[in-house]
């Protein structure tokens, strides 16, 4: 499933046209200058106006919702499985890896409540990190030395990725070399849901624009409602939860003896392969953005 552009172009607007923004933004100065007590009925707050995206998105976005809480679930399952085991049992590599996963839990969790409030791009930021979190862990398990440097630097100057080695100095060269790992050679269609989730977290104009209504230019600010956000929200949540998979088939792999106890990790490989499928059957109208901005 690909991410689709915004549907009005930048470059469409006219010298003339009328910039607007919507109601919440006075909602906000009322509060600033004057207090509750003194908003007008008429102007609905920010949280009344998540609170009507929600009942739009959730018939939406549920399924796959749920399934990202499954995911994080699972994430959980496979922490459970050192409870109380030894430190000195527990490699260097085991214990970057897994401190990934548990960070990676977090920001699915991040996820999980910025879509559900209307806010599916800044999901995507979250997503973009959890892209990176997991192909950084997964690259502990051929790289020599990676994952001790990972726990060892201290210092704002070392650089992620090319904090590993010479072969990963960006996030392109880290993907292949981690698909070159895994037996595949297909790291290109990777690198570009990393390069999508990255134009939504800086809100590349490819993503983000301006809308246009009857000579009114309206910059967009949440919460978002529309079928492209549904789009942005089933892609981040997809994403997210198919990279999580990804590090823990690599956790389950390595230290199979640790982690062959937990029964829910097929069927939930399965059924992410399933949402895939119904997410491309879904969006398959949508433009790619990769063919239209060449």
């Amino acid at each position: 499933m690909l991410v689709i552009t915004r549907s009005c172009a930048v470059a469409s607007a006219k010298a003339n046209d009328v910039v607007t923004f919507k109601n919440y933004y006075f909602y906000i100065q009322y509060l600033l200058n004057y207090g509750k007590k003194k908003m007008p009925n008429t102007i609905k707050s920010v949280d009344e106006l998540e609170q009507i995206a929600q009942q739009k998105i959730f018939p939406e976005i549920m399924e796959i919702l749920n399934y990202l809480g499954e995911i994080y679930v699972l994430c959980f399952q496979f922490g459970s499985c050192l409870h109380e085991k030894p430190i000195k049992d527990i490699n260097i590599k085991l214990t970057a890896k897994m401190m990934i996963l548990m960070r990676v839990s977090d920001f699915i969790r991040g996820i999980q409540l910025q879509v559900s409030r209307g806010y599916p791009e800044q999901a995507a930021t979250l997503a973009a990190s959890v892209f990176e979190l997991v192909h950084t862990g997964i690259a502990f398990s051929f790289l020599d030395n990676a994952a001790n440097k990972w726990l060892n630097t201290n210092s704002y100057k070392n650089k992620m990725p090319a904090l590993l080695s010479e072969k990963t100095r960006t996030w392109e060269m880290l993907v292949k070399q981690n698909y070159e790992f895994l037996g595949s050679s297909n790291y290109k269609s990777e690198y570009k849901i990393y390069q999508q989730l990255c134009w939504i977290k800086h809100s590349h104009p490819i993503m983000n624009t301006i809308l246009l209504e009857n000579n009114a230019a309206t910059f967009q600010v949440g919460p978002y409602s529309d079928e492209e956000s549904i789009n942005h929200a089933w892609f981040s949540m997809l994403q997210s939860a198919r990279l999580a998979m990804l590090l823990m088939i690599s956790l389950k792999n390595e230290y199979i003896d640790i982690f062959d106890t937990i029964s829910s990790y097929n069927s939930l490989y399965e059924k992410g392969l399933s949402l895939s499928k119904e997410a491309t059957e879904k969006f398959k109208n949508f433009p790619n953005p990769f063919e239209i901005h060449k």
